[in-house]
């Protein structure tokens, strides 16, 4: 007579279980999204202050300046991890254009604040890289829990559905 009352307390305290592990993952990778999504708008602050230094000393490079502030809202504009994936690629690959740019300009290399921004940026794409990792990690993890039983039952009521990883270049590699 026990036993039913027993197993239903079993079965309902492993399905609560198995929403908190679900939600607590859930929200690993959204905590994780935004630590990410902190470092790319440090990085755009920073191509910002580069910019600026540049348009200083190369006054007729302004179609690599036009470029990178463009694709730089467009980076701002973007939402999802797939979405800023794609733009933040084609944004790292018009930073090694603007540093290349830069090395034809011995004042320029030779500037304080600009050699200074450009550590800061080295040290931004480090934080970036960690932060794109763990982002990485959480969202396998996440992925991994809603699709195996129990989660995957909880997951389903809940609407969580599969997030994607971010997959980012680096400027200064």
């Amino acid at each position: 007579m026990w036993i039913i009352p027993a197993v239903i307390l079993l079965l309902g305290g492993y399905g609560l279980n198995a929403f908190h592990r679900v939600a607590v993952a859930g929200n690993r990778v959204q905590r994780a999204w935004k630590d990410v999504d902190a470092h790319l708008k440090r990085r755009h602050d920073v191509i910002a202050s580069l910019v600026i230094t540049l348009q200083q000393y190369a006054e007729h490079e302004t179609t690599a300046i036009e470029d990178i502030n463009c694709t730089r809202d467009h980076c701002l504009e973007c939402t999802s991890p797939e979405e800023k994936g794609r733009a933040e690629g084609l944004f790292s690959a018009q930073i090694k254009n603007l540093l290349a740019v830069t090395a034809n300009y011995p004042v320029l290399k030779a500037d304080r604040e600009h050699l200074r921004l450009q550590s800061v940026l080295t040290e931004v794409e480090n934080d970036l890289q960690s932060a794109r990792h763990y982002y990485n990690y959480a969202v396998r993890a996440f992925n991994t829990m809603i699709k195996a039983f129990p989660h995957h039952i909880i997951a389903d009521r809940l609407g969580y559905s599969p997030e994607e990883a971010l997959e980012l270049a680096l400027a200064t590699r």
